[in-house]
C-alpha cells in the first residue's frame, strides 16, 4: 500500500473509485466534508483532479484534527484527576507530543488545501445555493450554537469557502501554540497554566462545531 500513499496520481485515482462506489454518502461526516463541492467540477480534467485532491486533504485534515481533540481530552482528564490520582508524567509527555504531531499534520494539510483552493475557481451554482440558503431557519431547527454558526454563515453567505479553510488553519495554528506552551511545563513535570488548558479545550470545541456546521450545510444543499 505504500506505493499508493507515495504516488499522488494513484492516490487521486483510488479516491475517484471510492467516490463512485460510495457516492452520495461520502460527504456527510464531521469536519468541512462536502465543502470542496463548491469548487469547479466541470469536464476539464485539471478541475476534477483539483477537487478530488482537495477532498482527500479535507478528510485527512479532519482526521488529524479529531485525533488531536481526542488526545487533548485525555490530557485534560489526567490533569483534572491529579488531586486524587498522581500524574504519570511519562505518559502525559507522550500524549502531549502525540497531540502536537497530530495538530501539526492538520495545519500542514490545510495549508496545502488552501493553496489548491486559491487556484481553483468556484462552482457558481453551489455558490448561489449558499447565497440563498436559509441560515436562520437552519440555526433554529437544529438548535445550533449561534456564535459559531454566525461565523460560518458570514463566510458561506458570501461564498467564501476558502475563507473557512483559512479560519480552520488559523485555529489549528493557535491550538499548536497552546500545546507547545503546555508541553514546556509538562516536560519539567509541572502543571501547565490553567489559562492555556482552558483556552485549548475551548478552541478545540469551537473548531469542532465550526467544521461540523459547514459539513451539515453542504449536506443540506446537496
Amino acid at each position: 500500500m505504500s506505493h499508493i500513499k507515495n504516488n499522488p496520481v494513484l492516490k487521486a485515482f483510488v479516491f475517484c473509485l471510492v467516490l463512485i462506489i460510495i457516492g452520495p454518502f461520502c460527504f456527510s461526516y464531521f469536519h468541512h466534508n462536502g465543502s470542496t463541492g463548491g469548487y469547479n467540477n466541470d469536464t476539464q480534467p485539471p478541475g476534477i483532479q483539483s477537487q478530488v485532491s482537495m477532498e482527500i486533504l479535507v478528510i485527512e485534515g479532519a482526521g488529524y484534527f479529531l485525533q488531536t481533540h481526542a488526545k487533548i481530552q485525555t490530557i485534560l482528564n489526567m490533569l483534572e484527576l491529579q488531586d486524587i490520582k498522581a500524574i504519570d508524567y511519562i505518559k502525559l509527555n507522550r500524549l502531549v507530543k502525540s497531540s502536537l504531531n497530530a495538530i501539526m499534520n492538520a495545519r500542514i494539510t490545510f495549508e496545502e488545501l488552501i493553496k489548491i483552493a486559491e487556484a481553483t475557481p468556484y462552482n457558481l451554482e453551489v455558490i448561489g445555493q449558499l447565497n440563498r440558503f436559509d441560515y436562520e431557519s437552519f440555526l433554529r431547527e437544529y438548535n445550533l450554537n449561534p456564535f459559531i454558526f454566525g461565523i460560518v454563515r458570514d463566510y458561506l453567505v458570501k461564498g467564501d469557502i476558502t475563507g473557512t479553510f483559512r479560519h480552520a488553519y488559523s485555529n489549528f495554528n493557535d491550538i499548536e501554540q497552546l500545546i507547545l506552551n503546555i508541553q514546556s511545563s509538562i516536560a519539567e513535570n509541572r502543571m501547565p497554566e490553567l489559562k492555556d488548558c482552558w483556552r485549548l479545550n475551548e478552541l478545540c470545541a469551537e473548531e469542532t462545531l465550526f467544521g461540523s456546521y459547514i459539513a451539515r450545510i453542504f449536506k443540506a444543499i446537496k
